[in-house]
Formats: C-alpha cells, sequence, structure tokens
C-alpha cells in the first residue's frame, strides 16, 4: 500500500539518514493454471508485483535524491 511504503521508507530515512539504493524485491507466483486464476487471484498478483513496484520506486525517489544531491563524487 501507499501509506505501508511512506512508513517504511521514512522509518529507513530515519534510522539510517538517508537512501543510498531501494531493492523492490515482492512479488507473488500463484502457482496454479490460468483456468483456476480467479479475478480476486489476478488483482492480487497486479497489486504486489506491477503496483507495489511502481509505488515504491515513485515513493523512493525524493530519498534517493537527497542523498545523491550530498554526494561529491
Amino acid at each position: 500500500s501507499e501509506d505501508g511504503w511512506r512508513v517504511a521508507l521514512e522509518a529507513a530515512n530515519g534510522e539510517f539518514g538517508g537512501l543510498d539504493v531501494l531493492v523492490n524485491n515482492a512479488g507473488l507466483f500463484l502457482g496454479k493454471p490460468l483456468a483456476e486464476t480467479s479475478i480476486a487471484d489476478m488483482n492480487r498478483l497486479l497489486s504486489v508485483n506491477v503496483v507495489g513496484l511502481m509505488l515504491g520506486s515513485k515513493l523512493a525517489l525524493p530519498f534517493l535524491a537527497a542523498r545523491a544531491s550530498r554526494w561529491d563524487g
């Protein structure tokens, strides 16, 4: 969720003084045939695997940019 990402990123920023990298590595695997896959199954998979990836990347950008702006290399 967007709120979950905000909480996690704020916690990392507070604990470590910034964010240098984001390993956005969450994903679901249904492991069942398409014929047995419900719309709810597919919505959950897309929510985690696609929307979650987008939200994490989007919301991490300001933290990553802030850290990069302090780098002199």
